[in-house]
């Protein structure tokens, strides 16, 4: 745990990052929210990553099951410090595989007795050619824990919330966790999800927390709860199975809510019209609008425990922290994307605060790679960037979102690349000029093609995005797609080539017909979920796309093209 800060009042808040996701690097929202409360609350606060604590667990836990004596070799876990240490991290391909499989096997065998359906810490086929050439900031290393159980179901994530024989995180919980927590004595706990599957693991910490000390207020929130924020509110199955588990919910942006429902637990009142929280007053469920997004002026450097960096899986490669200079999308256009409805308006942060913030990072945590999580940085602020590294010689690599733009011209790159830029994660979408007009991506194939030669020419690793199968497109764009991807791949460094999904708050989800889509079909039986099955009017049906995303990631991987991640 992190403590921030102390006060004499007593009033403490435990901000906690649950499982199982990456431990390759920091999250980026508890240390954020941390900050926030540390500069505007008078209030203790301490942040928890429980990914790097449940990685050590199943370690334990596979050495155990693997040696049968607590006191012998620990094969799990001396695997994940070569990981971490940058005197042992793996110079071979070869070695690398060994320790990853190490991992791999272990943590399967961890989680035997719970009979999950899917455990995996890492693929083979996402590796690149050279350890050393991992695609910082992230690795190979993206884990996936299914179980049987729905985690977009509100009635399935209950039933696995108490589900010992097949809940890992139960056990874990239960051995490792909730001591500390009940020791600790916090007054709110803020749990802050990012991905789908947190759900379980989540409401399973909830359950228990609430079933020991049933007084201490429990609130969710980030990027995931946002997502879903709507159908929080209208699923009945939400207010009955899972509501009584929690006390409320943050919806959007969490710094100016989470503000106020602190000062309200202060003064011992019920958060009843706190703007962003979403709450029950005995039998009502009240839903109140998002809180007013806070400036991005306001805002502090993000505060990580800095004896903890150290346990996360790119400190043996590349030591890297997360930092945000936007927030929302300064395109807002692209047709697939829900970003900006969840987003709000597009804001940025003074390239001085940014300046200032880099180098805390580096004097306090010294680091010298900083992955910048906005949906896309703008070319002018890239240029800002790079001309501020140059001029002050510092030692800063970064990558960050992009759009293909007429700006990334060869001199610019070259500019960029000077000024500490090594990885652009970009979405091409589609080669065929006439879908990505229908995606309204506002970049033409050409255009595509031109910025990846730039990009490889200045030595800057490219990871591209690309989907297949958005309504209307035929069988002969997606394979125009898929031509261009396997025959670039001297120009690009991974990719990720995913089937189109219809996100209801996305345009093509709020106005089908306008793209050509017949029907939508919602999923009655997942209340969580936030997308539809569809037919449509000519194309690809939603069968035809996965058919062919299934034989062209095939056909990419043979061609030696790397897919560093799960999707």
């Amino acid at each position: 745990m992190r403590k921030v800060s102390f006060s004499m009042k007593r009033f403490r808040v435990l901000l906690i990052y649950p499982p199982f996701v990456s431990s390759w690097s920091p999250c980026l929202s508890i240390p954020s929210l941390a900050a926030y409360l540390e500069k505007n609350v008078e209030c203790e606060v301490v942040t928890q990553d429980l990914n790097l604590e449940y990685l050590n667990y199943v370690a334990t836990l596979a050495d155990q099951v693997a040696t049968g004596d607590r006191t012998s070799t620990n094969l799990c876990s001396d695997a994940l410090e070569l990981l971490r240490s940058p005197q042992k991290f793996p110079d071979s391909e070869e070695e690398l595989l060994r320790t990853l499989h190490a991992i791999n096997s272990g943590i399967k065998k961890a989680t035997k007795h719970h009979s999950p359906t899917e455990v995996n810490f890492f693929n083979p086929r996402h590796l690149p050619t050279h350890p050393r050439n991992l695609l910082f900031p992230y690795g190979p290393v993206v884990p996936k824990l299914k179980m049987r159980y729905s985690e977009d179901s509100s009635s399935q994530i209950r039933l696995a919330t108490e589900d010992e024989d097949e809940n890992p995180f139960i056990s874990f919980f239960e051995s490792k966790v909730l001591d500390s927590i009940l020791e600790y004595a916090p007054d709110l706990i803020g749990i802050s999800a990012a991905f789908p599957q947190q759900h379980i693991p989540m409401f399973t910490l909830a359950r228990l927390v609430k079933q020991s000390v049933p007084g201490i207020h429990i609130t969710i929130g980030g990027a995931q709860i946002s997502k879903i924020g709507e159908n929080l509110n209208t699923s009945r199955a939400f207010r009955i199975q899972l509501m009584p588990l929690i006390d409320s919910i943050v919806i959007g942006e969490g710094e100016r809510a989470l503000h106020r429902l602190v000062d309200c637990l202060r003064e011992k009142q019920w958060p009843s019209n706190i703007p962003g929280i979403t709450h029950t007053s005995g039998r009502i469920f009240i839903s109140n609008l998002a809180a007013p997004a806070a400036s991005m002026n306001s805002l502090p450097t993000p505060v990580f425990e800095k004896s903890r960096l150290r346990q996360y899986l790119c400190a043996g490669s590349h030591p890297t922290l997360p930092l945000q200079v936007t927030r929302g999308c300064y395109w807002g256009k692209c047709t697939f994307c829900d970003s900006f409805k969840l987003l709000g308006r597009y804001r940025i942060r003074p390239p001085q605060m940014l300046f200032d913030d880099i180098h805390m990072y580096q004097e306090r945590y010294g680091v010298s790679e900083i992955q910048f999580t906005d949906e896309a940085l703008p070319p002018s602020f890239m240029k800002k960037l790079a001309k501020h590294v140059i001029m002050n010689r510092t030692p800063l690599r970064w990558s960050t979102y992009a759009r293909f733009e007429k700006y990334l011209t060869a001199e610019f790159c070259e500019e960029m690349r000077a000024g500490g830029c090594r990885v652009l994660f970009m979405g091409i979408e589609a080669a065929s000029n006439r879908v990505n007009d229908l995606m309204d991506k506002g970049v033409t194939k050409a255009q595509i093609v031109s910025t990846l030669q730039n990009l490889h020419n200045a030595d800057i690793q490219v990871h591209l995005f690309s989907i297949i199968g958005f309504p209307g497109e035929t069988r002969e764009e997606a394979v125009e797609t898929f031509h261009l991807l396997r025959d670039n791949t001297h120009l690009y460094s991974s990719y990720s080539f995913v089937p189109f999904i219809l996100e209801k708050n996305a345009s093509a989800g709020i106005d089908p017909k306008q793209y050509g889509i017949k029907e939508m079909f919602e999923d009655t039986e997942n209340d969580l979920t936030t997308h539809f099955s569809y037919t449509v009017t000519e194309g690809l049906s939603m069968e035809e796309t996965r058919e062919l995303y299934f034989s062209f990631n095939d056909e990419l991987a043979n061609s030696g093209a790397y897919n560093p991640i799960y999707f």
